[in-house]
């Protein structure tokens, strides 16, 4: 996951300029690029923005975790080389060896600070997500990866690679380049594994790319607009015209899987009037960057959507397990709250299954015979456990101790009162009664207070969506954590909270 940080941070998609079939122009990196490696990157340290191209390009996107802490990380990299003097930095990817560390390669010409270059490589405070085990200056170059590829690097006779040399200086005036240049075990391997293209992306053999296409680059335009460029070098103008053909397709494909997404919508339509343009051996493609920014924050919002409700359920599904624990011991789930000689409220469930989350020295600091808000066990709504924290939630929240995974309060739930219930109460079934519900965040209480949602016949969906789209999470009594839809019957809906209603429930309802 870092070194995907590392990647998506470092090799943010630029723009391309065409330069005809001149020769390239001779380039020292491409001598540390073994055969095996078929993406590089190209950073114009000297020139890049990277904190104004990370607003405009990943929009809201990059001040979201973990994006955030990996941006900022590379942009005290970039400061930490640029005061050493250095003016390039090249990523080297051997597909192959991923994942794995790939090479950085930073030219060390007159007045750049190797020493101060390679501490900031190898040390976490250097500001890259990963720290590399080995960094030494070969052939005038700062050197960095795996021990293995320093090794190969450092005895490895000099040779040139002509492909990657021609797509980076296709792209010199970038301040940002990425070049894909296939290798020959790669080429036969898309060929066995896919003989022919898919018939969304324009059908036909596979062989009309992996042996038409000679290299490609993606790079950053940024005068006079900010703009994405793409160029794809063919062999000939036939693999040019076939290459063409497939990206138009696959470009109409992806806008028409995106079309309907609230979040990609606007961007998939800009990108289905993209129409590659073909000229003689090589195919070229403009993209406003504002449309790419909108495509890679949308991604990166769902992306994140995915992981936040992914985590959602795994904190629901250790707080059902929990429950059962305490059920093993005591022979009753808790109750939805304890309560003193007069009946008053004194401590949420949530207190009472510490020990079963690994919490039970917290658990130890509790005053069990007095309320949540008595002056020491207030003192302790700050040490909240992270479970009870849906990532999907306000931040604050977490800092002071309020939860949103409540559980249903009403006369026929398992959390009615002060009297707890046995699992053979569960007359419904334990998987059609809901145990405990992620609340919004206006509907979030202290953790340790004796409060949960308030279930009523006129039942309010309201107050329990916002955090994940389309729906909620609920963790049912069986242990089973199910994402139930904004569209749900609330009928149906009410049914699933009584342990003991009697009701009769399809499964397809929900």
């Amino acid at each position: 996951m870092k070194m995907t940080s590392l990647l998506i941070c470092v090799l943010i998609l630029g723009a391309i300029r065409s330069q005809g079939a001149e020769a390239p122009r001779p380039n020292p990196v491409t001598s540390f690029a073994t055969e095996e490696v078929s993406l590089v990157g190209r950073v114009d340290v000297a020139n890049l923005d990277l904190d104004g191209l990370g607003k405009r390009f990943l929009g809201s996107a990059v001040s979201r975790p973990p994006l955030l802490q990996s941006y900022e990380g590379l942009k005290k990299f970039m400061e930490t080389l640029r005061r050493a003097g250095a003016k390039e930095l090249f990523v080297l990817v051997d597909l192959t060896a991923m994942p794995g560390y790939p090479v950085l390669v930073i030219p060390a010409g007159e007045g750049v600070d190797a020493a101060a270059i390679s501490a900031a490589i190898t040390s976490r405070q250097g500001g890259l997500p990963v720290s590399f085990p080995t960094c030494e200056t070969i052939r005038g170059a700062v050197v960095a990866g795996s021990a293995e590829a320093i090794a190969t690097l450092r005895t490895a006779p000099k040779k040139s690679r002509a492909d990657i040399a021609a797509a980076l200086e296709s792209s010199s005036a970038s301040p940002l380049a990425l070049a894909f240049t296939p290798s020959t075990v790669q080429r036969r391997a898309f060929e066995e594994a896919m003989p022919r293209l898919p018939d969304a992306i324009g059908g036909g053999p596979i062989t009309s790319i992996t042996r038409g296409l000679s290299w490609a680059t993606l790079n950053l335009l940024t005068q006079p607009n900010p703009e994405l460029h793409g160029i794809v070098q063919a062999r000939d103008a036939e693999s040019a015209r076939a290459i063409a053909l497939v990206l138009d397709a696959g470009l109409k494909s992806f806008a028409m899987a995106f079309r309907t997404n609230p979040k990609l919508g606007a961007a998939s339509a800009a990108i289905a009037q993209v129409a590659p343009q073909q000229n003689q051996d090589r195919v070229n493609l403009k993209l406003d960057l504002a449309v790419t920014a909108s495509l890679v924050t949308g991604l990166v919002s769902q992306a994140e959507e995915a992981a936040n409700r992914t985590h959602c359920t795994n904190n629901l599904k250790v707080i059902a397990l929990a429950m059962h624990n305490y059920h093993a011991e005591h022979n009753t789930f808790p109750p939805a709250f304890t309560a003193n000689k007069e009946g008053k409220p004194l401590l949420s469930w949530r207190v009472l299954i510490l020990p079963h989350l690994d919490q039970k020295a917290l658990f130890d600091k509790f005053h069990l015979d007095e309320p949540w808000d008595s002056p020491h066990n207030k003192s302790l709504i700050s040490q909240m456990p992270r479970v009870y924290w849906c990532p999907n939630g306000d931040p604050e929240s977490l800092r002071t101790g309020r939860t949103t995974y409540l559980a249903p309060r009403g006369p026929k739930t398992i959390f009615s009162g002060s009297t707890p219930v046995k699992i053979q109460e569960i007359t419904d079934g334990t998987s059609d009664t809901i145990f405990i519900v992620d609340v919004s965040d206006e509907t979030a209480v202290v953790w340790t207070r004796p409060d949960d949602w308030q279930t009523a016949p006129n039942l309010n969906l309201k107050q329990i969506l916002g955090h994940h789209t389309g729906g909620a999470q609920c963790g049912f009594a069986d242990g089973s954590v199910r994402f139930l839809p904004a569209s749900i019957n609330p009928g149906t809906f009410l049914n699933l909270l009584t342990k003991d209603g009697g009701e009769v429930i399809d499964v397809n309802e929900f």
